[in-house]
C-alpha cells in the first residue's frame, strides 16, 4: 500500500493518508465519523516542521504497520476492531512507559 501511494516517502500528512487508506478499505466514512477519528488517533503524529514551527499531523510507515500487526488483517473490519479498542475504560491510547506505570498505579492487582 505504502509503496504504491506514497513511493520514496518517510511521512505523509493525515489527510492524504486517510482519503487513500479508505479507499482501500472501501469504507467511504466523512472524516469526521467515530471511526476515522479512531484511526486519526492511532495513526496520526505531530511533528514540527522546520522553519516554520507549526505543527503537522502526519503518517509513517512504520506507524502504519505496527497498527497493521495489531489490527490486521486490512479488510472491513478493521476500523470497527479500532474502535472497539478505543471504546474500552482501560485503554489510554499510545502513551510512554511512565505515563503507563503512573496509570497503573495504585490500580488493585
Amino acid at each position: 500500500f505504502w509503496k504504491a501511494h506514497f513511493p520514496g516517502k518517510f511521512r505523509v500528512p493525515w489527510a492524504e493518508f486517510s482519503v487513500a487508506f479508505l479507499r482501500l478499505l472501501e469504507c467511504p466514512l466523512p472524516p469526521d465519523s467515530t471511526r476515522v477519528r479512531c484511526l486519526h488517533a492511532l495513526l496520526a503524529e505531530k511533528v514540527v516542521e522546520s522553519g516554520v514551527g507549526m505543527k503537522e499531523e502526519v503518517v509513517s510507515p512504520d506507524t502504519l504497520g505496527k497498527l497493521l500487526a495489531w489490527f490486521g488483517p486490512c479488510d472491513h473490519g478493521m476500523l470497527e476492531r479500532l474502535e472497539s479498542l478505543l471504546r474500552q475504560p482501560w485503554f489510554h491510547g499510545m502513551i510512554e512507559k511512565t505515563e503507563a506505570e503512573s496509570k497503573l498505579s495504585g490500580q488493585p492487582k
